[in-house]
This record gives structure tokens, C-alpha cells and sequence, in this order.
């Protein structure tokens, strides 16, 4: 790949821990026929904070509201997605639930808006540790079982 084509995609990334567990959306493509998880997030918008952008994004993505973003740390991630190479640099924040009865459910269900099913659940941070789990993107390992702050590569 011509390293001209392309661009590179900023985004702001959040997970919550409860418990020994961690809270991640779940998704699946024809590339990963069993899912994987994922920390809820989404772009950053033109003017918006990588704070501001994971409190939007969790609303958007889950309906649930996220209070006190915690900056982590950066993930540059370059990977090829259903045959087509991405870049992104990921800023990770540690987040709460405004609502503290959401730490109750075992998952979250929603649906977009073309009907499809959105699901995020406690995960066991030992699932992750022990690769038990599809964790993606990878580097996100790191944060979430403590190994550092920062991963760029």
C-alpha cells in the first residue's frame, strides 16, 4: 500500500472496571467468526475532546451515560479490516456509569438503527489476562490487566 492512500482516524476509547471485570462491547464480522470485544467508543469530531468524544460515543453506542473520564494512554493501531488497511491513533480513558444500577446487569442490549443487536457485558479482566477472549485492538490488553499506561508501537 502506498502510504499516501488513507488517512488516519482519531478516536477516543473508554472502559469501566467493576469487580474483577470489565466492561466491553461484543461484536462479529465475517473475519471473526466467533466476535470479539471491544472498549466502547468512536471517532473524535472536529473541535471535541477525547473526553468529550467517549462520553458522546458511550450514549450513542449504549444509551448509557459515562461520567469521569480518566486518560489511560494512546493506542496507535495500523491493521487490515475485511481486506482494507486502517490507522488509527486511539486515545483510552477509564470511565464510570453516571446510572450506578448499570453495574448490576450482566449485559446491556440495544439496537441501531438498522435493527441490528448491540450487546456490552462484564468481561473477567482473568478471561483477558489468560487470552481466553478475542480483545481487540490487542494493545488494549495492556491497559485494562495493568501492564502500562502507554502503548505505542
Amino acid at each position: 500500500m502506498n502510504k499516501k492512500d488513507g488517512f488516519v482516524r482519531a478516536k477516543a476509547i473508554g472502559y469501566i472496571i467493576n469487580n474483577g471485570t470489565v466492561f466491553l462491547g461484543f461484536s462479529s464480522t465475517p473475519d471473526t467468526k466467533n466476535g470479539f470485544y471491544t472498549a466502547i467508543g468512536g471517532g473524535i469530531e472536529f473541535g471535541e475532546t477525547g473526553a468529550e468524544a467517549v462520553i458522546r460515543e458511550y450514549e450513542e453506542e449504549t444509551e448509557l451515560k459515562v461520567v469521569n473520564p480518566e486518560y489511560r494512554g494512546i493506542i496507535e493501531n495500523i491493521f487490515d479490516w475485511e481486506g482494507k488497511p486502517n490507522h488509527e491513533i486511539i486515545l483510552v480513558y477509564q470511565v464510570d456509569f453516571e446510572n450506578k444500577n448499570i453495574y448490576k446487569e450482566k449485559q446491556v442490549v440495544r439496537y441501531d438503527d438498522f435493527d441490528r443487536e448491540k450487546v456490552a457485558r462484564w468481561v473477567p479482566i482473568s478471561d483477558i489476562h489468560e487470552g481466553k477472549i478475542d480483545l481487540l485492538p490487542t494493545k488494549l490488553k495492556k491497559f485494562i490487566v495493568g501492564i502500562s499506561e502507554t502503548v505505542v508501537d
